[in-house]
């Protein structure tokens, strides 16, 4: 199986919605979908990682297939069924080191609804009917919005002008450091000073990457390193959700509150995912919303007219005034180019 060209495809499929061809749009995305999605399990399959999760995978894939097909020759049904059973999602966040907010959006049924129901027609129709209505110019917007989210985050191709490389694990090189407790001179991959006793190297217990003694949750997986007391917890989330109340009291949460909210985030210990579910309980909602279609849609750096047309829309129907969605796009173009260099 030869190998994909996503930058090709994806502009293929761009194109298309620009043109406003719905069927041909989603046939595209959906099959650029199916692919990247191949692609990262296969890899998974070979990837030097965890027995048990390989075992999951392996357990999966024969399920899925019936002990009969393998994942070259799965469908999109098939490989997404890979994806949820084998808990492919964590294992991603991890070996990317990347939170997946963006896909974490995605519903993969109606991903496999729509793209089944413009690639499996009805004869003389047209348009395949699939469980639901048939798909419009919102859901090929969808489509394209979740197609970009995992290629790009899966790093199967690379943001265009706002690429920053996230900070690697220290390689065990046996290179000479000097101890942060007496100055003495240690090798990189020693865990404790001979000299003072001070740890040297930290590990994340999920994901083994290097971690500093003061963080309470790994930069890497987002896992936490220290067990907060149930007492701890509360106080914590309640002075996130306080803070996050502060940033979004004018409706828009600029650059350097959204670096603010991160480094608070890290801090406090607090997992990336339940951050996002705290801040979306006490944002505006129609502001949230608005905000989650402009992260999608920036992906790859900019908004296409077809995207732009949807949130015109979108603005109009959630009343949010035109001052407001420029500043919230805004807002969201300088956090996308600078969410790694803040970090």
């Amino acid at each position: 199986m030869g190998q994909i060209d996503f930058e090709g495809k994806l502009a293929l499929a761009e194109q298309l919605l620009n043109q406003n061809q719905v069927e041909a749009s989603i046939r595209e995305n959906g099959q650029l979908l199916e692919g990247a999605l191949r692609t990262i399990l296969l890899k998974l399959q070979v990837a030097d990682i965890p027995m048990a999760e390989l075992s999951a995978i392996g357990e999966s894939v024969s399920k899925q297939g019936k002990g009969q097909k393998t994942l070259h020759h799965f469908g999109f049904g098939q490989l997404v069924g890979v994806y949820r059973e084998a808990g492919i999602g964590k294992i991603l966040k991890r070996e990317f080191q990347s939170n997946f907010k963006r896909t974490r959006s995605i519903d993969w049924n109606l991903a496999v609804e729509w793209r089944n129901a413009v690639v499996h027609q009805k004869h003389g129709n047209g348009m395949g009917q699939a469980t639901g209505d048939e798909p419009d110019i919102d859901d090929a917007l969808d489509m394209s919005r979740w197609t970009k989210a995992f290629i790009y985050d899966c790093e199967l191709m690379k943001r265009k002008g706002m690429s920053v490389d996230a900070p690697k694990a220290e390689p065990k090189s046996g290179n000479v450091a000097t101890c942060e407790g007496c100055d003495c001179q240690v090798q990189e991959e020693w865990k404790f000073c001979p000299s003072c006793g001070v740890p040297t190297r930290l590990e994340c217990h999920s994901c083994k990457n290097k971690v500093m003694e003061k963080w309470k949750v790994c930069y890497f997986c987002e896992e936490p390193l220290v067990k907060a007391e149930s007492s701890d917890a509360y106080r914590v989330r309640w002075e996130y959700a306080t803070i996050c109340k502060g940033a979004w009291m004018d409706g828009v949460v600029n650059v350097e509150e959204r670096a603010f909210l991160n480094k608070i985030q890290l801090e406090l210990g607090i997992p990336a995912s339940e951050a996002h579910d705290i801040e979306e309980r006490v944002a505006p909602k129609e502001l949230i919303e608005y905000q989650h279609y402009v992260e999608g849609f920036l992906v790859d750096g900019e908004i296409t007219a077809a995207e732009r047309d949807y949130l015109d829309r979108l603005g109009d129907r959630l009343s949010i005034e035109p001052r407001r969605r420029a500043a919230i796009e805004a807002s969201m173009l300088a956090a996308e180019q600078n969410s790694v260099a803040a970090d």
